[in-house]
């Protein structure tokens, strides 16, 4: 039986909001860009505090954050990128994904120790890219959508050195290689690999079958007629069923895509991919259809296995529409007058309820048209004998495919999750409590948590408990207040307190008592990411000089040109000019 390696799940985040929900999901990583240099640039992003901020987050529970800057950049943008590299590397991101060879050498030059992986825009799509990044130091290759799982498993195999294989798990397909598209620049003057791709692949196109004259232009064309026009749109990307298969094969990491997606999307898909996971290291998983209907809820296109699994043509592509599809209900049977209601054959496990989302797919005027229409349900649909009736503001014809888009359960299950961290996400703590002579609360704080090396952090309380006049303190009292962390990242296990009794202090106290606790806490585990300031002078130093050099080399080379089209335009035959009085 094949070894099970469980990798690391890797998560995107557009946003903070997006940060939290794979976080509190259970992600082992995120994904994100700053306000600039990503390949994402209409994703929210974060700004240098928000950065900051995420940093902290993540890290507080665990969770590595990846920064993408992985656009390719101009020479204008080589000061700015040198600048970005070091305010990451002092920040303590734990990597950046880069495309651009040439961040890659400056990231090199400036911060050596910083880890870099290379962006699925690079198109390393076989061993011998492969093993060119390993020799080029990189930690870990984002591989290209197109390789399957046997090619994955031979590249590994040829490998003389270690490095991280990254796979997409789910969302969006590129049409192209990852980085080799560039229709949306040539159409639209708006390059993906600047981080603006307009989405070409999702437009609708004709087929168009045409002859040429002799000097190469477009005659006597015609349309070819297709029952689908968007040519060019494909599937989107979920292994959820062959998850099994996955952590058989060298993959050190599955990534899901969806830096543009909202917060809900991301804690719903990271939640059921990080329970198949755990489940799978138990050898206690199979795949659950209604996760997967869970899935296609979410958003989809038409779901794919992909390349990874030997998916082909057709299996990739979904020319039909490009948005969302959601998961089919069933199709219209009936229309009754009198009561305006709609009469729907139910064929999902899933029954529709009030606040959800309603696609309508009914036929158009002519045979390869389709006419869509969508509604929020503002009632409780009536369901008997397998049949569903609902009472719509127009009629819809009879048969209509009908698809659940939006699950309000779904958001408000996902809303939970980004609001309230799973159990297991939280750091544990045992507390040792006593009392000096002086009456001051002495805390001892045991972390733990393996990864953290059994931190243990002292604190002295801020102020002296006093003998009890009317009503002392309780040891239930004291103990019930200190284990209220909220929304921290921690959970109070274990309270063990030498504590006399008959004394007093306000429960303000107690609060201030604990949070001032934690925060200690919560500064000792973040010293763990900080690197050491030496370090962080030698970059700043680094960047100095070579930003210096770059400006004189930068002006040296201006000079060069100027003087090379200066005699460029002095070879040049003298035009003669005409008489001032010709016109």
């Amino acid at each position: 039986m094949s070894k099970i390696n469980i990798p690391e799940l890797l998560a995107p985040a557009g946003s903070m909001k997006a940060l939290k929900a794979a976080v509190n999901a259970g992600a082992d990583a995120v994904y994100l860009s700053g306000k600039r240099f990503g390949a994402r640039q209409f994703a929210q992003n974060f700004s240098s505090v928000e950065l900051e901020k995420a940093l902290e987050y993540a890290h507080l529970r665990g969770v590595k954050v990846y920064v993408t800057v992985n656009t390719l950049i101009k020479e204008t943008e080589v000061s700015r990128m040198a600048d970005y590299l070091v305010q990451l590397y002092s920040w303590g991101v734990d990597a950046v994904i880069v495309q651009d060879l040439g961040v890659a050498q400056l990231a090199r030059k400036l911060v050596p120790d910083l880890d870099l992986h290379c962006s699925t825009q690079m198109t390393i799509h076989n061993p011998q890219g492969v093993i060119w990044a390993a020799n080029n130091g990189f930690k870990r290759v984002i591989l290209a959508r197109e390789m399957n799982l046997e090619d994955i498993e031979a590249t590994a195999c040829q490998l003389s050195r270690k490095i991280e294989l990254e796979v997409f798990a789910h969302g969006a397909i590129c049409y192209s290689y990852s980085g080799q598209c560039l229709l949306s620049s040539f159409i639209g003057g708006r390059s993906g690999n600047r981080g603006t791709c307009a989405q070409p692949c999702r437009k609708n196109y004709q087929l168009i079958l045409a002859k040429t004259d002799k000097y190469g232009k477009y005659k006597d064309h015609q349309e070819i007629p297709l029952k689908d026009h968007y040519l060019l749109s494909t599937r989107d990307l979920a292994i959820y069923s062959h998850l099994d298969r996955i952590t058989e094969a060298p993959v050190d990491s599955i990534k899901i895509e969806g830096r543009m997606r909202p917060p809900e999307y991301v804690a719903s898909v990271v939640k059921i991919y990080r329970e198949a996971l755990d489940r799978i290291a138990l050898k206690k998983w199979k795949p659950q259809k209604k996760e997967l209907s869970t899935l296609e809820m979410c958003f989809n296109r038409g779901l794919t296995k992909g390349w990874l699994l030997g998916a082909l043509n057709q299996e990739m592509m979904g020319r039909s529409r490009p948005g969302n599809r959601g998961l089919f209900l069933g199709k219209v049977v009936n229309y009754h007058k009198h009561d305006k209601k709609t009469v729907i054959t139910i064929k999902s496990m899933f029954k529709p309820e009030k606040g959800d989302g309603i696609l309508f797919k009914q036929p158009g005027k002519k045979s390869d048209e389709v006419d869509l229409w969508g509604t929020v349900l503002n009632h409780s649909p009536e369901i008997r004998k397998g049949k569903l009736f609902l009472k719509l503001h127009k009629p819809v014809k009879v048969g209509s495919e009908v698809f659940i888009t939006r699950r309000k359960s779904l958001i408000d299950r996902a809303q939970e999750i980004m609001n309230n961290p799973q159990l297991p996400q939280k750091i544990p703590l045992d507390l040792e409590i006593t009392l000096n002579s002086e009456l001051i609360p002495l805390i001892n704080v045991y972390v733990v948590e393996p990864s953290l090396k059994n931190m243990e952090v002292k604190y002295k309380a801020d102020f002296s408990m006093e003998k009890a006049k009317k009503q002392p303190l309780s040891h239930e009292t004291i103990i019930n207040q200190l284990r209220k962390t909220g929304g921290t990242p921690f959970i109070i296990r274990n309270i063990q307190m030498d504590y006399p009794g008959n004394l007093f202090t306000p429960i303000g106290n107690l609060n201030h008592l604990r949070r001032q606790m934690l925060e200690k806490v919560q500064e000792k585990i973040l010293t763990i990411y900080q690197l050491p300031s030496d370090e962080i002078k030698c970059a700043k130093k680094r960047l100095s000089t070579f930003k210096k050099d770059f400006v004189r080399k930068s002006k040296k080379t201006t000079e060069k040109w100027k003087m090379r089209e200066l005699e460029e335009e002095n070879k040049k035959p003298l035009q003669k000019q005409p008489h001032p009085l010709v016109y």
